[in-house]
């Protein structure tokens, strides 16, 4: 059975939304519209360029991977700033429990490329200078397009 099909499809969406809304709130309330933006497609694109690299014929689209990255984040932020409403420890376990039981019905890869990425990127904007925000973004940004530049030249034999 495909991810997106039938009643798991229209849970998953479900699901998506509800930590959209629950976290993304929260997130974008401590980094502002721009970089919250930044973080959850970055997040997305990680999880996508996750699942190409290991999985690279199994169809993704990214939103799970978007909020592993924003659970990822609320972790990140729930530590640095000492302020944890909602159990920052409790909810990513939560989320990797998630991952590992639902392996088979989802695609692992973009959920843990989503969490790498936006946890690679909520580290950088927990801890850098605000000046350096933009450099942690445009990075992971740039080394995202260098993984599918290489992996893409390995599949069909091309030299970059």
């Amino acid at each position: 059975m495909e991810p997106t099909s039938g009643g798991f499809g229209i849970l998953h969406i479900i699901f998506n939304m509800y930590w959209l809304w629950s976290l993304g709130r929260v997130v974008e309330q401590v980094l502002g519209r721009l970089r919250f933006t930044a973080l959850y497609l970055l997040s997305a694109l990680g999880g996508s360029v996750l699942g190409y690299l290991i999985s690279p014929d199994q169809a993704a689209v990214g939103a799970s991977g978007a909020i592993f990255g924003l659970a990822a984040a609320y972790f990140i932020f729930s530590r640095r700033l000492n302020h944890d409403p909602a159990g920052a420890t409790r909810l990513i376990v939560t989320f990797l429990v998630w991952m590992v039981v639902s392996a088979g019905i989802s695609s692992w890869e973009g959920h843990l490329g989503g969490l790498l990425a936006g946890g690679a990127v909520a580290l950088g904007l927990a801890h850098l200078p605000r000046k350096q925000h933009l450099a942690t973004t445009g990075g992971m940004l740039l080394l995202l397009i260098i993984l599918v530049a290489l992996k893409t030249s390995q599949l069909t034999g091309a030299l970059i």
